[in-house]
């Protein structure tokens, strides 16, 4: 077995951002998100695949708020973003 971070070795590192092998009811969690983000998507005003970098997986949505001039929520996510 070869470590290469800490005591993990690829496989088991590979788990650790597979919420699916550390949440027993993860596709519960996948509905639910699925469902909100449709809805969201119907509700909200946004601007869809804005690039910021030159590879194809390097893009963004943007949903302004309501207020010009207000104030911005920015989340970058981690981990997974791999699942879908």
């Amino acid at each position: 077995m070869t470590l290469v971070y800490r005591s993990y070795d690829q496989n088991a590192l590979d788990r650790q951002y597979d919420q699916a092998t550390l949440v027993p009811n993860a596709p519960e969690f996948v509905s639910d998100w699925l469902d909100r983000s449709q809805r969201a998507r119907g509700a909200l005003e946004h601007i869809d695949d804005i690039a910021y970098g030159v590879h194809p997986d390097e893009r963004l949505d943007v949903y302004p708020g309501a207020a010009r001039g207000g104030a911005a929520l920015v989340l970058f996510h981690g981990g997974a973003w791999r699942a879908m």
